[in-house]
């Protein structure tokens, strides 16, 4: 099922740069999102795409909406997974001050207790809650590249799968949620 925005809610993100919508997930999408992650966390308990190396949790993220809806607010034709976060560890930043990756284009938190999901750009300061259960999923343009972050307290994990400071990120790392 498609998720439109409205002109009113597209102007009112780039007013304010954040919007919270709700009924991008169902009830049983959400239980089910929140089953994945809290089972996936037990191997990696930084909370840190923890979709990476779990496919059912990828593919649960790759086949929502939010990838519809990010395009909409940025028009942006092709979108991918950034980084995700279970639990944000952040304080008072904006997107790009805590994202080792170029390229940033909003980000979705999604409060999994709730219907809400609210939506940022990547200029807009955000206070990430600190409240369990929440997903934040950071998303980027298909051009992304790989950066020193130092505010970013993952910022050395690329490295880890082969990435240097700034290499393109891959289809095969970051998958491609709009294309």
């Amino acid at each position: 099922m498609r998720y439109t925005i409205t002109s009113q809610q597209f102007d009112h993100f780039h007013e304010t740069g954040r919007i919270e919508l709700s009924g991008i997930y169902s009830e049983d999408e959400r239980a089910t999102l929140h089953s994945l992650l809290d089972e996936a966390e037990k191997t990696h308990p930084t909370g840190r795409d923890l979709d990476r190396e779990n496919p059912p949790l990828k593919n649960a993220l790759k086949t929502s909406r939010l990838g519809q809806v990010v395009s909409q607010l940025t028009k942006k034709k092709r979108i991918k997974i950034a980084f995700t976060q279970y639990h944000p560890p952040y304080g008072e930043a904006t997107l790009e001050e805590i994202s080792s990756v170029t390229e940033v284009c909003g980000l979705a938190l999604i409060d999994l207790e709730n219907e809400e999901v609210l939506f940022t750009s990547e200029k807009a300061s955000n206070s990430f809650p600190l409240k369990k259960p929440t997903l934040l999923v950071a998303f980027a343009d298909d051009k992304a590249r790989y950066k020193l972050q130092e505010n970013d307290p993952h910022t050395h994990a690329l490295k880890k799968l082969g990435y240097g400071f700034g290499d393109r990120l891959t289809e095969e790392t970051h998958p491609l949620i709009v294309k």
